[in-house]
């Protein structure tokens, strides 16, 4: 892994398009994973600058290996404008009315490792929070219902 310097210009807020993952920085990812762009705190520039590459597809797509132990690992989906790429980003979600979702950022599991100056100030100078998201295609689960609603 690669320490690198934090560039708040390049990473706050901002996205990276590369041709296998999407990088996506901070508040701009937490609107993303929960589908709430145009309410976003992440700057506007940034949002529209995403929705001309991207669209979201959804953000309640399971995967098919789950247990559902006390949650579901939801992935949202957004899909690349030029080609037409899917990439996702796993949520965990609670299965009862208590708990919220849970997500981390997942960028030093993919080389991103920042490198701290040594008067960092932990509280109040900027960190990059590293989304990474991952090619993904679509899968077809076979369900059921009910012919006839019973009353």
């Amino acid at each position: 892994m690669t320490r690198m310097p934090i560039d708040e210009d390049k990473t706050n807020n901002k996205f990276l398009v590369e041709p296998d993952r999407v990088i996506i920085f901070d508040q701009l990812a937490e609107s993303v994973l929960f589908d709430q762009l145009d309410y976003s705190d992440a700057p506007q520039v940034s949002v529209a600058e995403f929705k001309e590459q991207f669209d979201i597809v959804g953000r309640k797509f399971l995967q098919p290996d789950e247990d559902f132990y006390q949650g579901v690992n939801f992935l949202t989906v957004i899909r690349r404008k030029t080609d037409q790429a899917l990439f996702a980003y796993e949520v965990w979600t609670p299965v009862s009315d208590h708990g919220e979702p849970y997500f981390e950022a997942n960028g030093d599991q993919h080389g991103f490792e920042w490198e701290y100056p040594d008067d960092f100030d932990w509280d109040n100078d900027y960190r990059p929070e590293t989304y990474v998201f991952l090619p993904v295609k679509p899968i077809f689960l076979p369900g059921y219902k009910f012919v006839k609603e019973s009353k």
